[in-house]
């Protein structure tokens, strides 16, 4: 009788199994092959099947110094400046499915304020990667002998949304805009040197 009985319990809840089987990490390349000041680089996904933890995005850099920087950075008179990955750009700006988001301009100034005020030692040791190595202030991924260096920088580091919001976007496009700096005099730091002068008299 119990048997029958729970089957005529049509009005109860139906049980879902909603747990995570796994979490994938995908790669996505932007559309433009340029990146030169002032270009416009957009990053676009547009996956309807899957639910997306925007949270934990991360945005790879890989760079090479062109040649006539090259000489003076191996002199130790020119240096990479401290959230070079930040200063790279002018603005970032993250849209779904058409609309604005979340917009930064200077976004190099206003994350190294952000972090100055908030980041404690651990959390600014853990952004060596992204280019963060303050107080030291110099770039570990940079490669000498190959003139090349690389950044892996947390999309929360760069845009409020990605550390504001942490629960799992469901489907719709999105697009990640990066515009580069006009000029690098953020970008790189370089020593001058000082000429004594002396007096005839």
């Amino acid at each position: 009788m119990d048997s029958v009985s729970e089957k005529l319990q049509i009005f109860q809840p139906v049980n879902v199994d909603e747990s995570i089987a796994r979490e994938e990490w995908h790669t996505y390349h932007p559309f433009t092959k340029s990146f030169k000041n002032s270009d416009e680089i957009e990053i676009v996904i547009n996956q309807q099947d899957v639910f997306m933890d925007i949270s934990q995005g991360e945005l790879y850099i890989e760079a090479k110094f062109l040649e006539e920087v090259s000489t003076v950075v191996k002199t130790g008179k020119c240096s990479l400046t401290n959230n070079v990955g930040a200063f790279l750009f002018e603005s970032i700006t993250y849209e779904l499915n058409g609309k604005l988001i979340d917009k930064v301009r200077d976004p190099g100034l206003i994350s190294t304020v952000k972090s100055l005020l908030c980041l404690n030692q651990n959390e600014s040791t853990a952004l060596d990667v992204a280019g963060w190595n303050w107080p030291n202030g110099t770039v570990k991924s940079y490669e000498p002998e190959t003139d090349n260096f690389s950044l892996l920088i947390p999309l929360n580091f760069l845009l409020n949304v990605f550390s504001d919001y942490t629960s799992a976007i469901i489907m719709g496009t999105q697009k990640l805009k990066l515009v580069r700096a006009k000029k690098m005099i953020t970008v790189m730091l370089i020593q001058r040197e000082t000429r004594k002068q002396t007096s005839p008299f």
